[in-house]
């Protein structure tokens, strides 16, 4: 079994998901907080290859999304102002576009009526 690390973690320390050792590509390392912060000078000195969690990958740069919902994990690529995917047990509404909590005892979800 192998630790899964935060989002913007590469590796890890051993039980501690969020004490980063590196990053993925896309952030920087910070040593004091064992944290992986947004590069955002990929956006004009390199091509990002991922971007962290709030952030969208189009044309190699990472772009902060712009939503309020905080079971949104990222927006479209195509628009900045879409959710593009939700939290484990959330499902996207996007009539509304907003992350809606999957029903009782269901940790992934299609809709509010569809465990997957």
């Amino acid at each position: 079994c192998v630790l899964k690390c935060s989002t913007s973690c590469y590796t890890c320390e051993e039980n501690l998901p969020n004490n980063c050792l590196s990053c993925v590509a896309g952030n920087t390392y910070d040593p004091v907080a064992k944290a992986c912060n947004v590069d955002m000078t990929c956006n004009s000195t390199q091509s990002c290859v991922s971007c962290s969690t709030g952030y969208v990958l189009s044309n190699s740069q990472c772009f902060k999304c712009n939503i309020s919902d905080v079971n949104c994990l990222n927006c479209l690529s195509s628009d900045i102002n879409l959710c593009g995917a939700c939290s484990p047990s959330f499902y996207l509404d996007a009539a509304v576009n907003l992350c809606k909590k999957c029903s009782t005892n269901c940790t992934s979800c299609f809709n509010e009526n569809s465990c997957s």
